[in-house]
């Protein structure tokens, strides 16, 4: 799989047509919305602060929250190399996903915050996420690197269950944040839109 949707995105508004019909079913008998669930296994090989680890978790469950999606999140024992983790089961699909904290990518810019890996059919279950970015951002900004996280992980796995056309031109999938995106951020308002037009 090639790496894809290093953060920050924008959406086509298909791709946010797909993410709603994702995040929302309707109970044929009550009529009302309940939201989806989807499981998403952590990984923390960067030693990331467990407090670190928890807000970010409370700050992505709260953006999907938003838009009708809720995240359950399982704390994995980091795994040795090539043994699957008895702690979490691999992932299924688009109700489970893995994401890993990674001090920093191989393959990536070096101020990128994470990758979501898609095959060519545009899905996918693995995400990473790299720390040292994060806190390098959080020090020259002032930037919570809980909330920076969050916000992060909300996005590549907004990645996994949108498809390869995640971007959009603004708000949490936008591929290059902004100063509106970190004013946003900071503000606690920075979640999936639609596209205009």
């Amino acid at each position: 799989m090639e790496p894809q949707g290093v953060l920050c995105m924008g959406t086509h508004a298909k791709a946010f047509l797909i993410l709603l019909f994702l995040t929302t079913t309707r109970c044929s008998s009550t009529g009302k919305s309940t939201a989806v669930s989807v499981t998403v296994g952590v990984f923390n090989d960067a030693a990331t602060p467990r407090p670190v680890v928890e807000f970010a978790e409370q700050e992505a469950s709260r953006i999907f929250m938003a838009a009708g999606l809720e995240i359950t999140w399982v704390d994995c024992v980091a795994r040795q190399e090539n043994v699957p983790s008895a702690s979490c089961p691999a992932p299924q699909g688009p109700t489970h996903l893995n994401l890993r904290i990674l001090p920093r990518g191989k393959k990536v810019k070096e101020d990128s915050f994470g990758v979501a890996f898609l095959a060519a059919d545009g899905t996918g279950t693995y995400i990473d996420v790299f720390y040292d970015a994060i806190e390098k951002f959080h020090h020259e900004s002032h930037t919570s690197p809980g909330r920076l996280l969050g916000h992060v992980m909300a996005h590549e796995i907004g990645h996994l269950l949108i498809g390869s056309h995640a971007h959009s031109n603004w708000g949490i999938m936008c591929p290059v944040w902004s100063q509106r995106e970190l004013r946003s951020l900071e503000m606690g308002s920075l979640f999936f839109y639609r596209e205009s037009g």
